[in-house]
């Protein structure tokens, strides 16, 4: 009973590569970082559209109505038609081009005199140009720098996510698989201490057996127990923690469905290169990738800054050209008159200047952009030293993880001779049971410690790979942008969605082993010295 309430439900077989599809696939942290990156992306492009130019256009429709004067019997009535269809070109110099058409139809009507109907049409090109403050290419793209940049930073970021993530899967994967095995090898413990129980109460029951014995196989046999549930607990925990990162929506939270892990450790042993791999890793990291963006950002702002302490001058002009159409409405006469070079252009140039006396805003704001990108210098040799050290030490965990599973192995064929020639022992008789159950102790703390090696040593491979900025080469994993954006539109599911009411939960109903420590005490058929005081057992008082 014990072992088959361990797991309510049948479990699912999963093994690692489905655990990084389902994380990266499924994972909201890695969804969210994807889409910061799209957001960049999307930010960058309107930052590339800043110099489009505008079109522009206005139609009003105008009547004035003048009151009479010098004995007029009645006022004059103007009404006009005005249309200004416009072009505004933002320039990457830091200038501007308008470009603006105005038409107008005026007709005015006053009594004793006849109507008077004219157009017009007065093309106007403008143009604006700093010499010093906000002039030139670098200035003026300098926003599309930085919100490349910011995109690259963001990449970064994304990368940085889905390492961490896959990661902390396979971490997750891996302890699980720990948890697991170390569960079995308890319920082989307890199973072990049952049948020498077992074995003692018979002896006992025939009369040729220590009760000493049978208490000493109890003790353990409870220890066992205690081992199994406390396993059994934290092969919850683990299966949980692993939904967690897998965040699969079709799987509960709750310990309806219990995972079981199918990959096996690969427990190949490696040669490292350190300065291959501290080479690599400053290279991929995406934390000093994003350093590295930070920089950049941090010198196109000192450019900006020291642009924005010159002096603000400006050159500025315009030409106007003239057409005019006095026989009636028409505006194409109107436009065809410009042509005609009957009526002359007007034009207009000028220079204004603007110089902040002490400039001190500026100036500050520009010591302090240059401090900031001194900062981020910093920041990047000082991450460069530790991404070293993480790679080093990495590296010196791997090589130690690998001795270990050698050692683990040993220590694990060892304690099986040794419970098992201690076993042998104890059936002539020659030792007491406290050695077995020692014995069979250190056996079974051998036996985890041996999976657990296996284990952190895959763990180690996995942070070392991390260290450097990348996966496991056998990962496969390739990542792009988020895509899953309907299951983020529709409505969130609880957490809580999946659990099962009222989930029974057997374990807390006992089983044999617990049973087994209420049974009646069988009475030994001897004194000796293990049990100095217990009378002799009569067939009537036996179990």
């Amino acid at each position: 009973r014990i072992v088959t309430m361990l797991e309510p439900g049948e479990p699912m077989s999963i093994d690692l590569p489905a655990v990084r599809r389902s994380t990266l696939a499924n994972n909201l942290g890695i969804q969210a970082t994807l889409i910061g990156t799209d957001v960049a992306s999307e930010e960058l492009r309107a930052e590339e559209a800043k110099f489009q130019a505008t079109f522009t256009a206005s139609v009003e429709q105008q009547r004035t109505i003048s009151p009479s004067y010098y004995g007029a019997t009645s006022p004059t009535t103007s009404d006009r038609l005005v249309v200004n269809p416009g072009l505004n070109v933002p320039l990457r110099t830091g200038g501007m081009v308008s470009l603006d058409w105005s038409m107008g139809a005026a007709s005015e009507d006053s009594a004793g005199f006849p109507a008077l109907d004219t157009a017009s049409a007065q093309p106007e090109i403008r143009m604006t140009q700093p010499l010093l403050r906000g002039a030139g290419f670098d200035y003026n793209e300098a926003s599309i720098v930085l919100a490349s940049a910011n995109l690259g930073a963001a990449r970064g970021a994304a990368q940085f996510a889905v390492i961490n993530q896959l990661v902390a899967a396979e971490i997750a994967y891996w302890n699980l698989y720990v948890a697991r095995k170390s569960l079995a090898i308890h319920v082989e413990m307890y199973k072990t201490s049952k049948d020498l129980l077992d074995e003692q109460r018979e002896l006992v029951r025939l009369r040729s057996g220590s009760i000493a014995n049978v208490y000493n196989f109890e003790v353990s046999l409870a220890a066992s127990v205690d081992s199994v549930l406390e396993s059994e607990r934290m092969l919850r925990l683990a299966i949980r923690t692993l939904k967690v990162v897998m965040q699969d929506p079709d799987v509960s939270l709750d310990g309806s469905l219990a995972l079981e892990p199918a990959t096996e450790p690969r427990l190949i042993d490696y040669d490292f290169n350190p300065k291959v791999l501290v080479d690599f890793a400053l290279d991929n990291r995406a934390d000093l990738l994003q350093l590295e963006y930070a920089r950049i950002e941090r010198t196109i702002d000192v450019m900006v800054k020291d642009n924005l302490v010159l002096p603000e001058v400006d050159v500025f002009g315009g030409w106007t050209f003239n057409g005019f159409d006095s026989t009636g409405l028409s505006l194409s006469e109107a436009n065809q008159d410009l042509f005609g070079g009957d009526e002359p252009g007007g034009w207009n140039v000028g220079l204004r200047a603007s110089v902040p006396i002490g400039n001190e805003i500026a100036i500050s704001n520009y010591r302090a952009s240059v401090l900031r990108r001194l900062k981020s210098i910093a920041d990047i040799r000082d991450r460069e030293i530790t991404v070293t050290s993480e790679v080093l030490n990495a590296i010196d965990t791997c090589e130690t993880r690998w001795e270990q599973i050698i050692t683990t192995q040993y220590q694990q064929q060892a304690a099986g001779r040794f419970f098992e020639s201690y076993r042998t022992l104890f059936d002539r008789g020659q030792i007491p049971s406290s050695n077995v159950t020692q014995a069979l102790q250190a056996l079974s703390s051998s036996q985890i410690q041996a999976v657990t090696a296996e284990a952190q040593y895959q763990i180690a491979l996995v942070q070392l790979a991390q260290a450097a900025g990348c996966l496991l080469g056998h990962a496969g994993v390739e990542w792009g942008t988020a895509d899953d954006f309907q299951r983020l539109r529709e409505p969130a599911p609880s957490p809580a969605d999946g659990l099962q009411d009222n989930f029974d939960d057997t374990l807390h109903d006992g089983g044999p082993s617990v049973e087994s420590l209420a049974e009646p005490e069988p009475q030994s058929t001897s004194r000796d010295a293990s049990a100095p005081n217990d009378p002799p057992a009569s067939d009537s008082t036996a179990p």
